[in-house]
């Protein structure tokens, strides 16, 4: 029978193995990324071809992570800390693995493609795999170094990448629409981006491992930021985002706009608000922003009149758009604009709760 000190001392060693085989995984993605980048802005065949060929390598090797942790279960049925930490590597094995499958797409698209991409594209594609990069890196050494606030600072690295995609997907449309490369090209070009945004998604899942085994943090609900839109911004949008916010508090950011603000809210739909007990402090009609400036994109835009998609311009990679047209406010001098406004807040109130039972299921509130 084991003693205590010889029982710990099997538990550090087996859990050093498993931290230096996470180490030596993680060291192998990271290249297999980066060579596959290179491949596909160098127009490197022979580089790519030892990518996808290494894979197995990423295979094995996952593989292999994986039984050490179910023999560590085995043999040390673990609680607590250790259990979550094994958990947690579990987990992180499959991001990797993921991400060196991204790394194969990369090249068997680069491959394929008739030469170098454009220099407008190149200087994307470096860019994003650059923050991509990064994003796991940091992600990577918060896990190994067990370093929360180094993942939680990870967590803010997609943002960038979104917009650096949301950038190229730009430079893209302009490269076809210019055919200056050939179709197939721009679908593996296309596919190659999409892969590198993923990346950064991947190390956002491994800095959530990290809070997890860290300190027990389960990922927080997500808060979803939601935009109304309408031409003048003076009823309906303001209807929405009024509601949203009293009855969605804690799961979203909700705001409005308009592609014409008036000036003020509509006098029916301020006294709407003040008979319902909805907030008409800080509601005002404003201008849609520049959604492509933006810092974080809208995870959804909801148009509540007819053009509002068309007055959006671009929408980014990540936003949904949803048409929800209600038909126009009753002017002041309606002899039924209690009835309708009424029939349209309803409307906006059936769908809301709707939405957000999708997104956030059916205890949303």
């Amino acid at each position: 029978m084991l003693s205590v000190s010889h029982y710990q001392e099997r538990l550090d060693r087996d859990l050093q193995e498993i931290r230096q085989r996470l180490r030596s995984v993680a060291s192998l993605v990271r290249r297999q990324v980066g060579d596959a980048v290179e491949a596909l802005l160098s127009h490197d065949d022979p580089r790519a071809n030892w990518v996808i060929l290494k894979d197995r390598m990423v295979n094995r090797a996952t593989r292999e992570l994986d039984q050490l942790c179910y023999q560590f279960v085995v043999r040390h049925l673990p609680v607590g800390y250790h259990l979550r930490f094994i958990s947690a590597v579990l987990r992180v094995d499959v991001a990797l693995e993921r991400v060196g499958d991204y790394a194969v797409t990369v090249c068997r698209h680069a491959r394929e493609h008739s030469g170098p991409p454009p220099q407008e594209l190149a200087r994307d594609l470096e860019l994003i795999s650059q923050q991509a990069r990064a994003a796991l890196d940091d992600a990577l050494r918060s896990f190994e170094d067990q370093d929360p606030d180094l993942a939680r600072k990870t967590l803010g690295l997609a943002y960038p990448v979104d917009a650096t995609h949301d950038k190229a997907m730009q430079d893209l449309v302009g490269l076809g629409e210019g055919r200056r490369v050939p179709l197939k090209d721009l679908f593996g070009y296309l596919k190659a981006l999409y892969v590198l945004l993923r990346v950064a998604d991947q190390a956002e899942n491994i800095a959530q491992e990290t809070l997890f085994a860290v300190a027990g943090e389960t990922r927080n609900p997500k808060i979803y930021r939601i935009l109304f839109v309408d031409r003048r911004n003076d009823c309906r949008s303001l209807l929405a985002e009024a509601y949203a916010r009293k009855a969605f508090a804690d799961c979203g950011v909700f705001t409005s706009a308009g592609w014409e603000p008036a000036e003020a809210i509509s006098p029916a739909a301020r006294r709407f608000l003040e008979e319902h007990g909805l907030v008409a402090e800080g509601l005002f009609p404003k201008k849609i922003p520049d959604l492509a400036a933006l810092p974080r994109h809208f995870h959804v835009i909801v148009g509540l009149e007819a053009g509002a998609r068309a007055n959006l311009g671009e929408i980014p990679y990540k936003t949904v758009f949803l048409d929800w047209e209600l038909g126009p406010c009753p002017p002041e001098e309606d002899p039924a604009a209690d009835r309708r406004m009424e029939e349209v807040y309803r409307a906006i109130t059936a769908r809301m709760s709707e939405l957000m039972e999708i997104l956030r299921g059916p205890h949303a509130a």
